[in-house]
């Protein structure tokens, strides 16, 4: 039984309105262990539609209490852990690190909500381009993101564009992007970081596993060993979601562990 859910949003996420206590109880109805909170700052945030302006701000201080008033409720029950999901682009580079300096995080993770400084959950994106120069633009950036910006513990759903892209996945395929995936993972692996399985993708209109089974093959194949697992959750009932097929999953491939945060620093617990 998988015992971590790493990725989770709460209503201190602009796309949440769960609060963290349900978020905390669903967890330790399901038997989980070791959980992270992750809610969404995006800086720079390419806001398009009317009233989602601030969507992906986050007020830290408030967030920070709410986990220390969760944290006072529930810290005998699970290990509750305290991070970021930071959307990174390539103007936010050097503004990111000073964001960082004085903030104390268990967990950090980095992620590509945008390309080209547009929002790739709206169709905008593809007008004048196919799918998959969409998909080569958004995995080059990711690449870029990584060579540029390194202060991140795992980067999360790498094919995160197929999700909403107008097609579905219809015109994609792994072997049109195994180069940039071979790119971005090494140098993922050579800077220490990891990766995370995100079960999020299940519930999106493509369902699909965020990243593909062909790149957490490639992940393993290459050396990778931190992996994280995550639901993407934001609602109660989403919290674990789909655990057992991943965990399958994983052992097919042939992970032997899941790895959590604290304080920065990895722990690994055995599949």
């Amino acid at each position: 039984m998988i015992i971590t859910d790493v990725h989770m949003h709460t209503n201190n996420s602009g796309d949440s309105q769960a609060p963290m206590s349900d978020m905390v109880s669903s967890a330790i109805n399901k038997g989980l262990k070791h959980i992270c909170f992750t809610d969404h700052y995006d800086m720079d945030f390419p806001y398009t539609v009317s009233g989602e302006e601030g969507m992906f701000e986050l007020d830290l201080e408030k967030y920070r209490k709410d986990y220390e008033s969760n944290l006072s409720l529930y810290g005998d029950k699970i290990d509750l852990n305290f991070g970021i999901e930071l959307g990174i682009m390539p103007t936010t580079y050097d503004k990111l690190r000073d964001y960082l300096k004085d903030k104390q995080f268990d967990f950090i993770i980095g992620s590509s909500h945008t390309c080209t400084c547009r929002d790739v959950y709206y169709p905008a994106i593809y007008e004048g381009r196919t799918d998959v120069q969409v998909f080569n633009m958004y995995f080059s950036e990711i690449y870029d993101n990584i060579c540029n910006f390194t202060d991140f513990d795992i980067y999360a759903h790498l094919d995160y564009v197929v999700r909403y892209a107008p097609n579905g996945d219809a015109n994609y395929k792994f072997s049109n992007h195994a180069e940039i995936f071979e790119a971005i993972l090494k140098r993922i692996i050579e800077l220490g970081k990891g990766i995370e399985i995100n079960t999020g993708g299940l519930r999106a209109r493509v369902s699909r596993i965020n990243p593909s089974e062909d790149i957490l093959r490639l992940y393993h194949s290459l050396g990778g060993e931190i992996l994280t697992i995550g639901a993407d959750a934001h609602r109660p009932e989403d919290v674990a979601y789909e655990f057992q097929y991943a965990g399958d999953l994983l052992k097919d491939i042939g992970f032997k562990y899941l790895t959590y945060f604290k304080k920065r620093k990895p722990e690994f617990i055995k599949l």
